[in-house]
């Protein structure tokens, strides 16, 4: 359908989001994560699968004017570790069980952690590491975004209004094959400037009827092209 923004498989059908839902949930995370302390310049990591709400959670961020962190769901814990405090982030969103698992094997040793997201919802009780960290499901996330818009809708067109190009984006991390991960850092403006590209080459060649397959990590700079 030509209303159809984004969709996912579940239970062996496809389910989508129109534009204006899409839209409507973007702002409903924003203004969540923006609730919970997530400013300009707050570093958030994501350690998950390619999902929907891995992109949904990165859109928000983006329009929270923070930085978001892809980690690959198959490193080490170790290796985590070491994106996560050099990222210099304060936020993680973990997908699973399994990799709040991970997360949790070195959960103390993280520098400046203010709140954990988790994707799927799961019984905190077995995880003794987490101690009074601050967790939050995705859909209590969202809810409390919803609510909040309901309040008062200003506030996340006003943040979108007050980022710059210099404003930075993502910090994609290389995988570290000749040493530590390395992150390259990639502002508003080289973004922006991607998109133009795209338009002055390909011009209409895209529209709303056609649909692309994501299959590349999103952790990957590719998968989020």
């Amino acid at each position: 359908a030509k209303n159809n923004s984004l969709g996912w498989i579940k239970d062996n059908g496809l389910h989508f989001y129109s534009y204006s839902e899409y839209g409507d949930v973007v702002r409903a995370l924003s203004l969540g994560l923006m609730h919970h302390g997530l400013s300009a310049g707050t570093h958030l990591s994501i350690l998950s699968q390619t999902r929907k709400e891995w992109h949904l959670m990165d859109m928000a961020t983006m329009c929270s004017r923070g930085v978001v962190i892809p980690i690959y769901p198959n490193y080490t814990a170790s290796e985590v570790e070491y994106i996560y405090n050099h990222s210099e982030s304060s936020i993680i969103v973990v997908e699973d069980v399994a990799l709040m698992g991970k997360v949790c094997e070195v959960v103390k040793n993280f520098e400046n952690l203010k709140l954990i997201v988790t994707i799927e919802k799961m019984d905190l009780e077995q995880f003794e590491d987490l101690g009074d960290i601050k967790v939050i499901s995705y859909d209590e996330l969202l809810s409390k975004g919803f609510e909040l818009e309901s309040q008062d809708n200003s506030l996340f067109e006003q943040t979108i209004n007050e980022a710059t190009e210099d404003d930075l984006l993502p910090i994609i991390y290389t995988s570290g094959t000749t040493g530590e991960p390395k992150g390259a850092v990639l502002t508003q403006r080289a973004i922006m400037q991607m998109l133009r590209n795209v338009y002055l080459h390909l011009k209409s060649g895209f529209n709303r009827n056609d649909r692309t397959l994501t299959f590349l990590p999103l952790a990957h700079v590719f998968g989020r092209g």
